[in-house]
């Protein structure tokens, strides 16, 4: 019988240096896997680290002679796509993108579809919500920061999943937590503010450990907002009254930070937003300047964009970032009472609120936000004591 030659997920073709990834099986072209900078394109984890690949296997494989010559012309064409593709997508990134988005001016036509908590102590219920971020699993992880916990909340109908600790100091407590992400191994991170150190969760909310300490010294916190994670699994803060940003690894241990307490660029004043988009840029919602700045993965300012004002594209007191699964970017303009959006080069694109009220699709000092992979926005509406999800129609 004839062998039949293996084929890789990605391109798919006869595989040309095949690995494997231990979590699915899945086999790949080495090259295909470079291109997606490590991410399996099946089970979506992140399989190098810091040191290189890690979670990764080469794969024997055997080419039947009949298949031989279809095997070199893959590789070629694969090789020959890697030195055309990037100019192809940096032509592409230049061409303009029709897009459907809400009026520049006035108030938004758009109300929640869903609102998740009302104002107490009990299951479901939210005291001054800050944060919250989204799973794959489409569940609403939301920093409930007034009652000390975080609540794990059902997208649908806002039914209580999870309940994550209570007011204290020991392992698995919080003191004003402001802010949480997910990682792609689904662990659940939590700025744990006043406690100024960082908490990493299980999927299901069991304490794995924690990292960081009152000082400003690397790898010490003073009342840390934000937590973002970004290539290679790395884990960034926003160290708020530190005025910089700190880079760990998955495991806690320290890398490198950035920024110092400036007007200038590439300065800080108070920031309490982060977040990495997908090409591994750091967002950072700069907020006491009412700006955003976007900084390389290593930490060298790119660009920025908004100043003070009440006008669209300017921001009053930024207050957290999240990047939709198309590169554009939406930030809780705090102080304005409303969320806005811009493309990944900070060009306006909507806002939704014009005002302060209880309505629904108004906001009372909203902190945080995010956007899951239907595009749709949740908002951490601080003062209304609630969270409140947009539709996906604004892309």
């Amino acid at each position: 019988m004839a062998a039949i030659p293996p084929v890789c997920f990605v391109c798919p073709g006869p595989i040309v240096d095949p690995v494997m990834c231990v979590y699915c099986h899945t086999t790949f072209c080495r090259p295909c896997l470079d291109a997606s900078v490590g991410q399996c394109g099946q089970c979506t984890r992140i399989l190098f680290d810091e040191e290189g690949r890690r979670e990764i296997v080469p794969v024997p494989v055997v080419v039947h002679q009949r298949w031989r010559p279809l095997f070199w012309l893959a590789a070629m064409a694969i090789l020959v796509g890697a030195i055309v593709a990037p100019a192809v997508w940096r032509g592409l990134q230049t061409q303009p993108v029709p897009r459907t988005v809400f009026p520049l001016s006035g108030v938004s036509p758009v109300e929640p579809t869903v609102v998740l908590g009302s104002r107490g102590s009990g299951r479901g219920q939210l005291e001054r919500p800050c944060g919250v971020a989204i799973d794959r699993g489409g569940r609403a992880v939301v920093v409930d920061s007034g009652n000390n916990r975080i609540q794990v909340l059902s997208s649908q109908d806002g039914s209580v999943l999870l309940t994550i600790g209570v007011h204290g100091s020991e392992d698995g407590q919080f003191a004003s937590p402001y802010a949480a992400t997910i990682d792609y191994e689904g662990r659940i991170i939590v700025a744990d503010t006043d406690n100024h150190r960082i908490q990493v969760f299980t999927r299901e909310g069991s304490f794995l450990f924690t990292f960081g300490s009152n000082g400003a010294k690397d790898g010490q916190f003073h009342r840390p907002h934000g937590v973002a994670v970004g290539r290679l699994g790395r884990i960034i803060v926003a160290d708020t009254d530190n005025h910089r940003i700190q880079v760990f690894t998955r495991e806690g241990s320290f890398l490198f930070k950035f920024g110092s307490h400036s007007q200038q660029d590439g300065g800080f004043s108070f920031p309490r937003g982060v977040a990495v988009d997908h090409e591994g840029r750091i967002i950072v919602a700069d907020t006491n300047n009412h700006r955003v700045q976007i900084f390389s993965r290593e930490g060298r300012l790119l660009s920025k964009f908004g100043s003070g004002g009440r006008r669209e594209a300017e921001f009053l007191l930024p207050s957290s970032v999240s990047v939709g699964f198309d590169g554009q970017l939406v930030v809780a303009d705090w102080g304005n009472h409303r969320v806005q959006g811009f493309s990944r080069d900070g060009e306006f694109l909507f806002k939704i609120g014009s005002s302060q009220g209880q309505a629904a699709g108004q906001f009372s000092n909203a902190q945080g936000v995010a956007v899951d992979g239907e595009g749709r926005i949740f908002v951490a509406d601080t003062e209304n004591h609630r969270v409140q999800i947009f539709p996906g129609t604004w892309r």
